[in-house]
């Protein structure tokens, strides 16, 4: 078994060139080059899948596929980013290894009924998500914050065209959420139930390191809701309505609203450069450049920013967003907004600074901004701990400790 080439007493597990082979359900997702030279490192083969599946759940073509890549073969198991329960099904009727890493937040296929199958192997990088799961019964789930190419980013060259044309006093690099949330869909809801949700969601904004949206969503308001509203995934799911609407429509709505508002009061005293697909009718003081690109342009874009803002989607419970170690993984400075794991794994005020509130926030914008020196120390020590600690060698080191001492048990 490949498990016998592991020294698990070792900082660093390599493998014999060749003695373990993975295949990888490439859907072209986030990081998917950097751990695929990840695992080549290790000394692991992998080979791509080559179709795509048009349904997550049930797909008959994409299972076919699925089924005779793994059996004609000898993998050792399959990885995608995010789960799909419909890989799941397949390799539990071959009793096949599935592993998969999650980073969205929400991920509605975690309240698939496939999650329990003993073949799965999920890493969930938020712990509230996985504590939640863990309690209802999923065994089969493990914690595991996200990564950066450290080593990659460090390679990126800035030109002094780059310099200049990156170059801001405040960035942010996301959506705004402001033309695609869904509760904006549902514009149809009487008045007495729409009042109720824009209230809860007023208190919430103002609120940083606990979201009380599904807690104040009681049975009687949403029965209301579900006669506007079709929230049912169907049979092969069990997540409540009062999850999907908090995460789905409620928290996008919040951090929309959020985050138009820190950007526009920002611009109204400093150079804010905004990089996404929308806003420019909102916040006509800020800086558009559009959608900017996630391997080369986007790092330019935090190396070259004396500040670069984190703005975390609602729905993140208390994980630390890829945003975060995308940017501190690129030498930039951060400031974010509360995210209770970022203290797990590092020092507020040493690796990145934390705002309260949007006077607090005004009040850092210009500290950092008069205080060079600080703010490139603190950059500094961010980028630090984050080579040395948040690599994907360190997280597929881990990863496949945990899958292959768990069958030595």
């Amino acid at each position: 078994m490949c498990y016998d080439y592991f020294n698990f007493y070792e900082n660093i597990i390599y493998l014999e060139e060749g003695s373990m082979k993975i295949l990888y359900y490439d859907w072209n997702s986030t990081g998917q080059k950097d751990i695929i030279q990840c695992f080549k490192s290790f000394g692991i083969e992998v080979s791509l899948t080559t179709y795509c599946c048009s349904n997550k759940d049930f797909d008959e073509v994409f299972e076919t596929n699925l089924y005779n890549d793994i059996t004609k073969e000898k993998y050792d198991f399959i990885f995608s980013f995010n789960y799909f329960p419909v890989i799941s099904r397949v390799c539990k009727k071959l009793d096949f290894k599935y592993v998969s890493w999650v980073f969205d937040s929400p991920h509605l296929a975690l309240y698939s009924e496939t999650i329990i199958n003993s073949c799965n192997y999920i890493f969930i990088f938020d712990k509230y998500e996985y504590t939640k799961l863990k309690k209802i019964g999923v065994n089969n789930i493990f914690y595991m914050p996200l990564a950066v190419n450290v080593t990659r980013l460090d390679k990126i060259i800035c030109t002094d065209e780059d310099k200049k044309l990156f170059s801001s006093d405040v960035s942010f690099v996301g959506s705004l959420y402001d033309k695609q949330n869904l509760y904006d869909q549902i514009n149809y809801l009487p008045d007495y139930i729409k009042g109720y949700l824009d209230g809860i969601m007023s208190a919430q904004k103002l609120v940083y390191g606990y979201n009380f949206l599904e807690e104040l969503l009681s049975k009687p308001i949403l029965n209301e809701i579900i006669k506007y509203v079709h929230l049912n995934l169907g049979k092969t799911f069990f997540a409540e309505d009062s999850f999907m609407l908090a995460n789905l429509f409620l928290g996008q709505k919040v951090t929309s609203l959020e985050r138009l508002d820190i950007l526009d009061v920002l611009s109204q005293q400093f150079q804010v450069t905004l990089y996404s697909t929308s806003g420019e009718e909102l916040l006509p003081k800020v800086h558009h450049r559009g959608w900017i690109e996630n391997e080369i342009g986007m790092p330019k874009v935090f190396k070259n920013s004396k500040i670069n803002l984190n703005i975390t989607l609602r729905s993140i419970q208390t994980g630390i967003p890829l945003r975060v170690f995308d940017i501190m993984g690129a030498g930039g400075f951060l400031i974010t907004n509360f995210q209770q794991e970022l203290y797990d794994f590092f020092e507020e005020g040493k690796d990145f600074v934390v705002y309260e509130n949007l006077t607090d926030l005004k009040e850092k914008v210009r500290y950092y901004l008069e205080h060079d020196d600080e703010r490139i120390a603190i950059a500094k020590s961010g980028h630090t701990k984050v080579l040395k600690f948040h690599t994907f060698e360190k997280r597929v080191e881990e990863m496949l400790k945990i899958i292959f001492d768990s069958e030595l048990q």
